[in-house]
């Protein structure tokens, strides 16, 4: 089912009485490709009983980036518009999906790429998501080691994935993609905190098996 809520459309599989909800924000062509990844989620985890909402990205760069940066390759920079992305999923989407009725609802949060980078800061921002899957994220953004020393993620459970050849990239910034997620990994693991972690590498570069990659993600958060 198709909405058009404050202006971004969003898919809704499911029931919204599901006490699992999944939230991922997509591009077009991954938004192509939900129902493969819901189909996977099912068979990997055995549950049926999820709600899927997936929130159509218009502006990529800007609308995922945590603060501003170049580009790292020719064209459009990075924005700041990450608060405001967050803002809209807790302040107008939930809201409107569940009628302030969240409060016995677990809510993963998760995403590729720069979603995967925008999910996981986001988790640094409120508690209110119980696990994040983040999935082949841009941890090399310039600037995210820094900001995570000293800060605690706010969630329950983490699931990391990576490429295994992500980092064999010409490009220097983002070849630093696979350092900072060990440096993520470990970071999360030795927190003294009671949260549940994995790390996962898988084979390919940076734009391999997208579905399978988000689907395995969010089914090992939700069993």
């Amino acid at each position: 089912m198709n909405n058009i809520i404050e202006g971004k459309e969003c898919f809704i599989y499911g029931e919204i009485s599901s006490k699992d909800i999944i939230i991922q924000p997509v591009n077009e062509n991954e938004f192509e490709m939900l129902e493969k990844e819901i189909e996977l989620i099912k068979n990997i985890s055995g549950r049926m009983d999820f709600c899927f909402i997936a929130i159509l990205i218009d502006d990529w760069n800007y609308e995922l980036s945590p603060w501003g940066n170049e580009g790292v390759f020719k064209g459009k920079d990075f924005g700041n518009g990450a608060r405001k992305t967050l803002n809209f999923i807790t302040g107008k989407l939930l809201p409107f999906v569940f009628k302030n009725e969240i409060n016995n609802k677990r809510l993963f949060l998760g995403g590729y790429s720069l979603s995967g980078l925008f999910s996981l800061w986001s988790c640094y921002q409120c508690d209110i998501f119980y696990a994040v899957a983040v999935v082949s994220p841009s941890v090399w953004f310039p600037g995210w080691t820094d900001y995570i020393k000293n800060r605690n993620i706010k969630c329950k459970k983490v699931y990391l994935s990576l490429g295994n050849k992500e980092d064999k990239v010409r490009n220097q910034i983002m070849s630093k993609v696979k350092a900072n997620i060990c440096i993520q990994y470990e970071l999360i693991k030795n927190s003294n905190r009671d949260i549940d972690i994995k790390m996962e590498l898988n084979p390919g570069n940076h734009f391999a098996d997208y579905e399978k990659r988000t689907g395995k993600a969010f089914a090992w958060l939700i069993e």
